[in-house]
């Protein structure tokens, strides 16, 4: 219940030196629910990323991951983490020393980062002594009020900011691991744009993608190996994943796209990885019963092997999908008729238009779906995870806030 703890606590960053205000969003809103990286205390949550019905993916404010809600056909709402999904950190100093370090609460300690939440977007800021080049993440997906097609897409934008405020050249990566324990082939991806590339990885109808962008003269690498640990150590290394294989192997466990980037003294670059998924098929009742194709279907296909595309969609878009989600809370957010814990409330409350099994799908995939012939919609959401009954009248009254994003419901 993030919109519930956001009430209580509510923050405002620091101004940012000139040369990283020089980029939109790295200032997370005042309205903004906020806490240390590294407190581990109470309930520890985050903003889900994904679209209208696809399932979601959700970075927590500890830094750990859950995928448990991609299904959507949960049965609780406590997910443990995934330890082979993650953000790592690596620096190298011209001359000088190397840090490296998970991106999480628990190998950080308190005093070195700080997560922010306002649905869809959050944001992580690393800039205690264990950064010597700054790192800020925006994080979200295009829930943009009116768009229904970029609205129903699952994929999810992590922009990275890396500033260099020291007196000299810096080298600093970026790496995101993701778990392919269930993955039958593995493949580089060149995506479709000559600014990114990245990797597939999973089975047909379950296919996950993940790319990075090197418009801003960022090195990409990917790679995959049997644990976590022979890949974060490749990349503690030497910044990059280069001396590992990228094909699949019947060991192979998790998988990962890095990017670095040289930083003279004073230099700020923004490098996005975009992550996408393709899972066509939701199935509410579990297997053996009756399933339905999700809404994203009906741009893109069902064959479930289109999340190289989806990837690239979301690096070619990154920046204006960002400006219209800031536009869209801007427009709330200046209003100066409600106070600022309300802001975070009306926001926050909206994770569940995304993360309780929300339905919207586009047609029957199999016979025991019924109610609706291909390519008619329908848009539900499930009372809750103990009631699970889909389109009960009070989910209207307790997702009035959807009514800021223009309602589909």
């Amino acid at each position: 219940m993030l919109g519930r703890i956001g009430v209580a606590a509510c923050a405002v960053f620091g101004l940012f030196s000139a040369v990283e205000s020089a980029f939109p969003s790295v200032l997370p809103p005042s309205q903004a629910w906020t806490r240390d990286l590294g407190n581990l205390s109470g309930t520890v949550d985050g903003i889900p990323v994904g679209g209208f019905g696809t399932g979601t993916v959700t970075l927590r404010s500890d830094g750990a991951f859950y995928t448990a809600r991609l299904s959507g056909a949960v049965a609780s709402d406590s997910f443990s983490d995934d330890t082979n999904i993650g953000f790592y950190y690596y620096d190298s100093a011209l001359g000088g020393s190397v840090k490296q370090s998970p991106l999480n609460g628990t190998s950080l300690g308190t005093g070195q980062a700080t997560y922010a939440a306002l649905f869809p977007e959050a944001w992580i800021s690393c800039t205690g002594t264990a950064f010597p080049v700054t790192a800020r993440l925006t994080e979200f997906s295009p829930l943009i009020p009116g768009d229904y097609v970029n609205s129903s897409l699952p994929v999810a934008v992590y922009q990275w900011q890396l500033t260099n405020a020291t007196s000299v050249t810096h080298t600093t990566a970026i790496l995101l691991t993701w778990d392919a324990a269930q993955t039958t082939f593995f493949a580089p991806m060149q995506g479709s744009l000559a600014a990114d590339s990245g990797i597939i990885l999973g089975t047909q109808g379950n296919e996950f993608a993940l790319a990075a962008g090197t418009a801003s003269g960022a090195r990409v690498t990917c790679g995959e190996a049997a644990s976590r640990a022979t890949l974060t150590a490749a990349f503690a290394a030497s910044g990059s994943l280069s001396g590992l294989t990228s094909t699949v192997s019947a060991t192979s466990g998790v998988g990962g796209v890095a990017f670095s980037v040289t930083l003279a003294p004073g230099q700020s670059v923004r490098v996005p990885i975009t992550l996408a998924w393709d899972i066509p098929i939701v199935a509410p009742n579990g297997t053996g019963g009756p399933e339905w194709f999700r809404e994203y279907t009906r741009y893109v296909g069902t064959s479930g092997t289109n999340a190289a595309a989806l990837a690239d969609r979301a690096q070619a878009n990154a920046t204006s999908w960002e400006n219209a989600v800031d536009a869209w809370q801007n427009g709330i957010l200046s209003n100066p008729n409600y106070p600022g814990w309300l802001d975070t409330t009306l926001f926050n409350e909206l994770y569940e238009t995304t993360a309780a099994n929300t339905f919207w799908v586009t047609g029957p995939a199999n016979s025991s779906a019924k109610g609706e012939p291909s390519g008619q919609d329908r848009f539900s959401l499930e009372e809750c995870y103990d009631y699970q009954y889909y389109g009960t009248s009070d989910r209207s009254l307790s997702l009035s806030p959807a009514k800021t994003w223009k309602p589909i419901v």
